[in-house]
């Protein structure tokens, strides 16, 4: 069963409100952690982090597919690749992504992680500048 725009709105608002309410029970590790505050809110093992990253999952799923999400590419990707995961994700993958107009918006929604963790695999891999589709080609 399908939803509507409305519905769907409404169940991603009901989850954005469980996320908010979860917030406030995090462990002092989230609260205060180190100077790296966000790495561990998303690292965390606490009850809270756990659900709200349960949460995370599934306002994905709750997000509806965009044009720019190339959808042929990514089933075609999850068909040949089924233990495509984050954790496998190489500069190759990330340029062939790229040049099927993936965005990292839809990247992010693929691999089911934080858009935090994909900006710092592209800092870690010399991505983090602007990609352009030709320089991958070269």
């Amino acid at each position: 069963m399908t939803m509507c725009k409305r519905e769907l709105r409404k169940s991603r608002l009901a989850v954005l409100a469980k996320i908010d309410r979860l917030d406030a029970e995090r462990c002092d590790f989230c609260i205060n952690g180190d100077r790296n505050h966000s790495a561990a809110k998303s690292n965390c093992g606490c009850e809270a982090a756990v659900k709200i990253r349960q949460l995370g999952i599934h306002l994905y799923e709750l997000t509806p597919v965009r044009k720019d999400d190339s959808g042929i590419w990514i089933e075609n990707l999850r068909k040949s690749e089924e233990h495509v995961s984050f954790d496998t994700l190489t500069i190759e993958l990330y340029r062939k992504m790229k040049v099927a107009n993936m965005n990292d918006r839809a990247i992010v929604k693929f691999f089911r992680v934080g858009s935090r963790r994909l900006v710092k695999w592209k800092k870690d891999n010399g991505l983090s500048g602007n990609f352009k589709k030709e320089e991958s080609i070269k």
